[in-house]
């Protein structure tokens, strides 16, 4: 779970090359102005890293779409970290999906943290992935 924040950026572009692209897609040729917000279309588990300046651990989850999202650490909900989010744009107007870092809290060597949640689309289908993920720090 070492990871630094520089490699969790290249798993960040990873994850808009191989699933962002497919996404773009099946997005409207329209421009601009792409119509309603895309419903949630994948969510994926980028992975952690402990933030050197904080000692916290971070997780990263990449999600195509627009949804509103119910995330917890170990039972407690968490919102994402606004300061580090990352937009994804394939499309010619507005964000297509979104990279959040969620701040699970002090990193305690041998403690396990499970990120789990789910994100429902905000537009029909008004559909919701889930996620689960733990590590041991």
């Amino acid at each position: 779970m070492r990871t630094n924040k520089k490699i969790m950026m290249v798993f960040s572009l990873l994850f808009v090359l191989f699933i962002g692209i497919g996404f773009s897609s099946i997005s409207s040729a329209a421009c601009p102005g792409d119509g309603p917000a895309k419903p949630v279309s994948n969510v994926t588990y980028l992975g952690g890293y402990v933030d050197e300046e904080d000692n916290h651990i971070y997780m990263a989850v990449g999600i195509m779409g627009y949804g509103t999202d119910y995330v917890f650490i170990n039972g407690d909900r968490v919102r994402p970290d606004t300061s580090i989010n990352e937009f994804i744009v394939l499309s010619c107007t507005g964000a297509d999906g979104f990279v959040y870092h969620f701040d699970c809290g002090t990193a305690i060597k041998g403690k396990t943290y499970t990120l789990e949640g789910r994100f429902e689309s905000l537009n029909h289908p008004y559909n919701s992935m889930s996620f689960s993920h733990s590590e041991t720090y």
